[in-house]
């Protein structure tokens, strides 16, 4: 036969269907967008003391709930005391932008909460671009702004975030 090859015909519509398939796949595949974890401002202050180990115990139980309680509405508070030395409870708040979805809500929350394990006191404040999180060892979630309408507290985030 010399220079003669057989070629089987049905191989190229075969390779087209697979490269096809596999095209389809990667198009269909979960893209999620950014969920703005930039860090704008981090406050980490000295609050009224008491057992900083407890506290931290505390603590991070709390930012776990909050990260658990966060995607569905992109809001959570959770707030941890101790019967025995209200110093060492614990208040957090957790906020998202409200065009975030909510798995990008945890990832931003995510971010903030390492960023919060990094403070070594008892009341954090970390902003990002798409989301808020606060702790802190009283409980301020009902603190508003002062008379000449500057943020006193946690208020003006979540107004800024609703808009």
């Amino acid at each position: 036969m010399g220079n003669c090859r057989v070629v089987d015909a049905t191989a190229q519509p075969a390779d087209k269907i697979l490269r096809f398939i596999i095209l389809l796949c990667i198009a269909m595949a979960p893209i999620r967008a950014d969920p703005e974890a930039k860090l704008l401002s981090y406050q980490c202050n000295y609050g009224p003391s008491g057992n900083a180990t407890v506290f931290k115990q505390i603590l991070n139980a709390a930012l776990e709930t909050v990260v658990e309680e966060v995607a569905p509405s992109g809001f959570a508070t959770t707030d941890k005391e101790t019967p025995t030395d209200l110093a060492d409870s614990v208040y957090v708040l957790a906020q998202c932008r409200k065009d975030k979805s909510p798995a990008d809500c945890v990832d931003c929350i995510n971010f903030a909460e390492k960023q919060a394990r990094n403070c070594p006191y008892m009341s954090c404040k970390a902003y990002y671009d798409g989301c808020y999180l606060r702790y802190e060892n009283y409980n301020f979630y009902d603190k508003y702004t002062d008379a000449t309408h500057k943020p006193a507290d946690s208020v003006y985030v979540l107004a800024q975030f609703d808009k």
